[in-house]
């Protein structure tokens, strides 16, 4: 267990059979920081979810964005597997319809975030170096998303 030890000097009387003033003592207080752990763990947990979901915003924007290309810039080839299961009426000049490959994108964000806050409160020695992982290559994906060069 983790405890913060402060040291508090005073004086006292040591009782009444005594009747001598003792001299200075020190006494120590222990104060757990449980709840400084648990704050720190808070604020990090909260700060790995907010990056891994606003990228995964910024990647559903970029995706309804540039939907009439997309069926041709997507690198994933499990995302153009999908893609191709959904309608793509691309010659009558209508946006494809991406309802499954963004649902699915959805299903994996949420399922990303809810297992790093469960492997970060249960096992966090563990938890706390996947989700940093994670929320870098996230990070590093949104300069990609955003820097890359289109193939063309």
């Amino acid at each position: 267990m983790n405890v913060l030890n402060i040291q508090l000097p005073h004086q006292c009387i040591l009782g009444q059979l005594e009747g001598a003033r003792a001299l200075m003592h020190v006494t120590t207080l222990a104060v757990h920081s449980q709840y400084a752990r648990w704050q720190s763990t808070r604020v990090s947990i909260f700060s790995y979810m907010l990056i891994v979901a606003s990228v995964a915003v910024y990647d559903f924007v970029l995706t309804i964005t540039y939907a009439p290309m997309l069926q041709f810039m997507e690198e994933n080839p499990l995302g153009r597997w999908l893609m191709g299961l959904d309608r793509l009426d691309l010659a009558l000049g209508e946006s494809p319809d991406l309802t499954l490959f963004l649902t699915m994108k959805t299903i994996g964000t949420l399922t990303v975030l809810a297992t790093m806050y469960v492997l970060v409160q249960w096992r966090s020695k563990i938890g706390h170096p996947v989700a940093l992982g994670v929320s870098s290559f996230q990070i590093c994906l949104a300069g990609y998303l955003t820097f890359a060069l289109p193939m063309g």
